[in-house]
């Protein structure tokens, strides 16, 4: 049983989204959501045209291993 408050059902979280599509697309989209989520600093450009941006937490794909 859900409650709401006031009269108008609204979504639970301003973030809450519905995702749909195989566990590819799914787990992709989750990974997209955290990035959206956590802290990102853009570096300057002084080594060329690309400024380099770095997430609070690392995103790596499954394929690359640690050293």
């Amino acid at each position: 049983m859900r409650h709401f408050r006031g009269t108008e059902v609204a979504k639970p979280i301003p973030s809450y989204l519905v995702y749909k599509g195989t566990v590819f697309d799914l787990v992709d989209a989750a990974v997209d959501f955290v990035l959206s989520k956590i802290a990102l600093s853009v570096g300057t450009r002084k080594a060329g045209p690309q400024a380099p941006v770095r997430y609070e937490i690392p995103k790596r794909r499954w394929w690359q291993r640690r050293s």
